[in-house]
């Protein structure tokens, strides 16, 4: 019992982790997403506007 602990306790923590870094892409990639999105909206404003 000793042995098969930690070895479940490491393979939970790798998961986690694992979850955690895809969260976190996950949402760095959507926030980049977003500000890509309001940029180029401001730019195709900027242009209507200098028309």
């Amino acid at each position: 019992m000793p042995q098969l602990f930690p070895m479940n306790w490491n393979t939970l923590t790798f998961l986690f982790l694992c979850v955690m870094l895809n969260l976190a892409i996950f949402m760095y990639f959507s926030f980049n997403i977003k500000t890509l999105k309001t940029t180029i909206k401001k730019n195709i404003f900027e242009k209507e506007w200098k028309w």
